[in-house]
């Protein structure tokens, strides 16, 4: 099921109203446009992401707390940008 709804949320964000065809890679100032290479892309960062998080919360509930961390970056960052709303998201999930 995991690829089944990764490959749909895929095929919406590249279908979807706001066409997102273009990637941001680190150290190159503009977007690169990858047309329809877009979508095995976005499936394999979203299975990537997932599974990467699965798998380091095994049984011992160890995501929760990377994932607060990164919370919390998120936000340090999102405040130092100006965007308010977002680092009060973050530090909502963060608790």
């Amino acid at each position: 099921f995991q690829f089944f709804f990764a490959t749909v949320i895929a095929l919406v964000l590249y279908f979807g109203p706001p066409q997102l065809d273009f990637v941001g890679v680190p150290g190159i100032a503009e977007y690169v446009t990858v047309g329809p290479l877009f979508i095995p892309i976005a499936i394999f960062m979203i299975v990537g992401t997932s599974n990467a998080v699965n798998l380091t919360d095994g049984l011992d509930s160890l995501a929760g707390s990377s994932c607060s961390v990164a919370f919390a970056c998120y936000g340090m960052i999102a405040y130092l940008q100006g965007q308010t709303y977002l680092a009060a998201f973050c530090y909502t999930v963060v608790g």
